[in-house]
């Protein structure tokens, strides 16, 4: 949500707004990040239309996109719309990847990605525990811990299938809400 909340800080004015606007409501809730399951389907298809004559070119290698964002950053608008959009939306995807697999190193990857933004965008407190929990995961985890990480222990499952990881507050939080809720309502505590 911190992440999406740069994005938007960053794309303030840029009429990223308007865009959005014209398929979703309540602009102003994505653009901070409260309703991020719904942003993060937005900038996608932002992100899709803007790299969409690069793919319907026939020149997909990684190569050849970054040679075409690099020709796209000439322009100042360019450069805007490549640094504060389409690579941030690439990151966060790769961060709900590494969650979703639960992927450690891909995690890690992600946040240092992410370290920057969080700085531009101001959101000091973001910046500093992230910076934190990197130096904190990759120098001080006792080595058991680490490749128990490494084996994805760090997440948990609702069901065996794949692409279903989520951290383990997340995993508390959404079977809470599971048992409490019926067809009707809330129906209160029914885990604890």
């Amino acid at each position: 949500m911190c992440f999406i909340g740069c994005i938007g800080v960053l794309m303030d004015s840029t009429g990223l707004e308007d865009i959005l606007g014209a398929t979703f409501n309540g602009i102003s809730n994505m653009l901070n990040g409260k309703a991020w399951p719904k942003v993060t389907g937005g900038f996608r298809m932002v992100v899709i239309a803007l790299l969409q004559p690069f793919v319907v070119s026939g020149k997909t290698s990684v190569d050849t996109i970054q040679e075409q964002l690099d020709n796209a950053k000439k322009s100042r608008t360019g450069r805007l719309w490549v640094d504060c959009l389409i690579i941030p939306v690439m990151i966060l995807h790769l961060y709900i990847r590494a969650v979703r697999e639960g992927d450690w190193l891909l995690h890690l990857y992600a946040l240092k990605r992410m370290q920057p933004y969080f700085f531009n965008a101001g959101h000091w407190n973001c910046a500093r525990y992230t910076a934190w929990h990197l130096h904190d995961m990759t120098t001080s985890l006792p080595e058991d811990m680490w490749a128990a990480f490494l084996r994805g222990k760090h997440v948990c499952h609702h069901h065996s299938w794949v692409w279903n990881s989520v951290f383990l507050d997340q995993f508390g939080e959404q079977t809470y809400i599971r048992y409490g809720k019926s067809k009707d309502g809330l129906v209160g505590k029914t885990v604890f």
